[in-house]
């Protein structure tokens, strides 16, 4: 096994892209999970008149988590949902700096998720606070520790992104964005 010699930095960042694949992987299993309990409460209450409390809770549950689960990989690979009635106007450098702005936005609104969400995930822990379904009580910090651990993957992501657009910045290389309208379009817009 031949080792290289990578930096930190890049040792973390191949971390962060394992850490964010895995909870897609996570997230998909959930979805699938949530599949196969919908066809079992489907085929218990109408062939064998025997309805569950349990499918509708987990389905819920599941569906919570694996949402917030696939973002922080939506944002590493692109594939997330972005406005770009302004930066689809600027080119080069100022393009860049807008990537800049946006990460710099995007940290501070994900740092105001993070922390609140995870010191009410910690207080539900420690109070031991309950959700109360139909299949009794449920502590609540089974549910939401995925708020604050995605939303400290998506501000990792946001510093990530934000340092590419300073290296674009510096290179004066086109952005990401950038090359991909080229290679669809065939010009800069």
């Amino acid at each position: 096994m031949k080792l290289t010699n990578r930096t930190f930095g890049q040792l973390f960042w191949e971390a962060y892209d394992l850490v964010c694949l895995w909870s897609l992987y996570i997230a998909a299993l959930l979805f699938f999970v949530i599949s196969l309990i919908v066809v079992y409460e489907v085929v218990m209450r109408y062939f064998f008149k025997s309805p569950t409390a349990w499918v509708v809770v987990f389905s819920e549950f599941f569906l919570l988590i694996g949402t917030f689960l696939v973002a922080p990989w939506l944002l590493n690979t692109g594939g997330h949902t972005s406005v770009t009635i302004v930066s689809v106007k600027l080119r080069g450098h100022v393009r860049s700096v807008w990537g800049i702005f946006v990460s710099i936005l995007s940290i501070i609104t994900f740092i105001i998720i993070l922390w609140p969400s995870l010191l009410f995930c910690i207080e539900s822990f420690q109070k031991n606070r309950c959700i109360y379904t139909s299949m009794g009580l449920i502590p609540k910090y089974l549910i939401l520790w995925v708020v604050p651990f995605t939303s400290l993957l998506l501000v990792i992501g946001c510093i990530k992104q934000g340092l590419q657009s300073i290296r674009e910045l510096r290179k004066g290389k086109a952005t990401k964005h950038e090359r991909e309208l080229t290679s669809e379009w065939g010009e800069l817009i």
